[in-house]
């Protein structure tokens, strides 16, 4: 098995992360298996140089990649770059940065990858009553966003 393509990377503003993603070079690293879009992990680098060291990693998905749900219009990758925008409106910072852009496969979203800890999950937090005010803030923006 090959070593895995994912980088730990120091924090990053917002604002950077959504220029960078917006104007950035992308090189596909890889497909992200187990989702059920078509989803890839992407270096993003700065300016043209393609020998340039990448500054982020990000999830690419494509909208041709894109299986549609029976009780959504298409378009999920609007939907996905709306919900960033929604929860920075609300200073919840509950979404990365995500973009709407042309890549290597055409209009999809971007967004900015967040290394994840997956021994920790809804069944291993829900037991931490200080997470608790946070979890129900993440219900509601389900609800506002209309994601469930």
């Amino acid at each position: 098995m090959g070593e895995s393509p994912i980088r730990a990377r120091a924090p990053i503003a917002d604002a950077e992360a959504v220029e960078l993603l917006l104007t950035g070079e992308l090189r596909v690293l890889g497909r992200l298996p187990w989702s059920s879009n078509a989803t890839f992990l992407v270096d993003v680098s700065p300016g043209e140089d393609p020998g340039a060291e990448p500054a982020l990693q990000a999830v690419y998905k494509p909208a041709r990649g894109e299986r549609p749900l029976h009780d959504f219009p298409p378009g999920l990758h609007r939907r996905e770059a709306a919900a960033y925008e929604l929860s920075a409106a609300l200073g919840w910072d509950l979404v990365p940065p995500t973009v709407v852009r042309d890549g290597p496969l055409g209009t999809g979203s971007l967004q900015l990858f967040v290394l994840a800890d997956f021994e920790q999950h809804y069944f291993t937090l829900r037991e931490r009553a200080e997470l608790h005010p946070a979890l129900r803030r993440l219900c509601a923006f389900d609800v506002v966003a209309n994601a469930t």
